[in-house]
């Protein structure tokens, strides 16, 4: 999967959601024990302003 960018931070995939984003993978890392969420490359370039953004506020 080249075309896509991996999120740790379910916190930010959740918001992303939200915003009517979906992921287009999610797995467990087996190290962490954490879920790693996947979105399109277009997607995180769509919304990783507004994610910053709204994270000053």
């Amino acid at each position: 999967m080249e075309d896509v960018v991996w999120y740790g931070n379910a916190l930010q995939a959740a918001q992303y959601y939200l915003w009517n984003c979906t992921p287009v993978d999610i797995t467990v890392s087996p190290d962490t024990k954490k879920w790693t969420f996947a979105f399109t490359k277009a997607d995180h370039k769509k919304y990783i302003v507004k994610w910053n953004n709204q994270r000053k506020r």
